[in-house]
């Protein structure tokens, strides 16, 4: 319940009014602020999260529209949207709002191996007159993939820097063979 980063340990404790439960769950931590991770640091995390077999991270939450090669488009297009509220925005001393997203996009093959990825960085500086409301619809980024005709898992995720929150989703993928033509 305290958010004070004092460095002092903090005891969790976590009950269940089902009798006969063993709960497995971390007894404590240490209260301290953790300096956002620099882009290399960030990058390290979120590569982590999207490998084959991790659970899905979430802790950030987002919307993704995948959508494969056509007659007019020769990439796999990659479309997020991020809620808002899932992001910490930083004011400045010049009265600016910042957020740092890392969006990364990876493609398997049917052996496991990373058939394309694409990493991106949002991070604008908004203006104090900046209509926040204007972000209803939520903050949107997109990738795009160049793959060869196959099957792939894609493993989409995002991190929020200013809060190390993670979020990822895995998704199916077949590129048609018209796709390349």
């Amino acid at each position: 319940t305290s958010r004070k980063s004092d460095g002092l340990y903090r005891n969790i404790k976590v009950v269940s009014e089902r009798a006969g439960l063993e709960l497995a769950y971390r007894r404590g931590y240490f209260a301290t602020d953790d300096p956002a991770p620099s882009g290399d640091e960030a990058a390290k995390l979120l590569v982590a999260a999207l490998q084959p077999g991790m659970p899905p991270a979430t802790s950030i939450l987002m919307r993704v529209r995948v959508q494969p090669p056509d007659a007019t488009h020769k990439t796999t297009r990659v479309d997020y949207v991020v809620e808002p509220s899932e992001v910490q925005f930083v004011d400045t001393p010049d009265h600016m709002k910042h957020f740092t997203l890392d969006f990364r996009a990876v493609a398997w093959d049917s052996e496991g191996r990373v058939a394309g990825s694409a990493s991106d960085t949002l991070s604008p500086a908004l203006k104090p007159e900046f209509n926040m409301a204007s972000l209803t619809t939520g903050i949107p980024a997109s990738q795009e993939l160049t793959l060869k005709p196959g099957k792939y898992v894609l493993s989409l995720g995002l991190m929020d820097r200013n809060t190390r929150k993670v979020g990822t989703v895995w998704a199916s993928l077949t590129v048609p063979e018209t796709a390349s033509k």
